[in-house]
């Protein structure tokens, strides 16, 4: 796994066991508080992003399909296509993320 990942299993895990805390518990204690934030403002950029990746990503299968020509455009369709799925996910998962962290801090 890389690090990356590691740190975002580890703060999902965080969120999870602080959403089971009661806010006053939650608001001793500054840093996490802050840390929740800033990991919620680092989500919702990468929720625009994944946002904005989709549409583009859906805008370009969109203007293939109008082409009509499956023989040529055939691979490319079906590479734009998993790769808005992988995008969906992602997306996906950075929402239900998101949603921890506001449960973590109510």
């Amino acid at each position: 796994m890389n690090t990356k990942a590691i740190k975002t299993v580890s703060l999902i895990l965080g969120a999870l066991i602080l959403s089971q805390v009661p806010a006053m518990a939650l608001g001793s204690d500054a840093a996490v508080y802050s840390a929740l934030k800033q990991r919620r403002f680092e989500l919702v950029n990468k929720e625009s992003d994944l946002l904005k990746s989709k549409d583009s990503i859906q805008k370009r299968i969109d203007d293939l399909k109008r082409r009509n020509d499956d023989s040529r455009y055939g691979s490319t369709l079906d590479r734009l296509t998993r790769d808005l799925d992988s995008t969906y996910q992602d997306l996906r998962k950075t929402q239900l993320d998101i949603q921890d962290i506001d449960r973590a801090l109510i």
